[in-house]
């Protein structure tokens, strides 16, 4: 765990003047990934309270190997389709909304769950908050070609958003 800031800690000017949200960008696909995501929120509660910041939480969410094909899947955007994709995000929030419940508490942080590729859903809702001043996201625990897939959101997401960026990874085990 990362020892908790406290406000006197960021001189006045930084707390003045920093950023008026902290974005925390979450995956909450398999185990590794919510051990992550328990990290990301973790420091992005602290750098919020210390900035004085309000806290927002993004979560993207793709279809079944709809990343691999990097293309939506066929059909999503079909008459036909839209009730499922509708209950696909019905589930995806409360599925977002209870782990961030669990790890922050009822406290005051939003919630933004899109369906989308990672890198363009955070570049979205960082726009739509006026320029987030400072996003927090996680690094894979794995290494080599393990990871390689892990890590491609955090190298691409740069490329796409102006602000400034914190990279965690989750302690090893």
């Amino acid at each position: 765990m990362l020892p908790r800031p406290h406000p006197a800690h960021a001189p006045a000017s930084v707390r003045s003047c920093g950023p008026r949200a902290v974005l925390a960008a979450i995956d909450l696909v398999d185990a590794e990934a919510r051990a992550t995501a328990r990290t990301v929120l973790a420091a992005a509660e602290r750098m919020a309270e210390v900035l004085d910041a309000e806290l927002h939480v993004v979560h993207a969410w793709q279809g079944l190997g709809e990343s691999i094909l990097s293309c939506p899947v066929r059909g999503m955007g079909s008459v036909a389709f839209r009730p499922h994709l509708v209950e696909l995000q019905r589930v995806r929030h409360t599925e977002a909304r209870r782990f961030c419940l669990r790890i922050l508490g009822p406290g005051e942080w939003r919630l933004h769950v899109r369906h989308g590729s990672p890198v363009a859903v955070i570049a979205e809702v960082a726009a739509a908050l006026g320029g987030a001043g400072l996003l927090v996201l996680g690094l894979p625990q794995r290494r080599g070609v393990a990871g390689l897939f892990r890590g491609r959101t955090a190298r691409h997401v740069l490329d796409h958003i102006e602000c400034d960026v914190l990279a965690v990874r989750p302690r090893s085990t």
